[in-house]
């Protein structure tokens, strides 16, 4: 059951994360309607997973995710 709900908040984020490559986190959380905790949660699953990649930014400019 917690494992059905992680897999549908993982799927929010790459659905959003396929139409808007190069993302903050922020915006992630906005446009998906998920807390900044629960999109960083996902996004390093995903980056374990090996379908999600970071580019960190320049100082003081947040990381931006994008698939692989």
């Amino acid at each position: 059951m917690f494992q059905d709900y992680l897999r549908r908040r993982d799927t929010r984020v790459v659905a959003y994360l396929s139409a808007n490559p190069n993302t903050h986190l922020s915006k992630i959380s906005a446009a998906t309607g998920l807390s900044q905790e629960r999109v960083a949660s996902s996004l390093q699953r995903l980056r374990t997973d090996g379908l999600v990649v970071s580019k960190e930014g320049a100082v003081p400019l947040p990381p931006r995710y994008r698939l692989t």
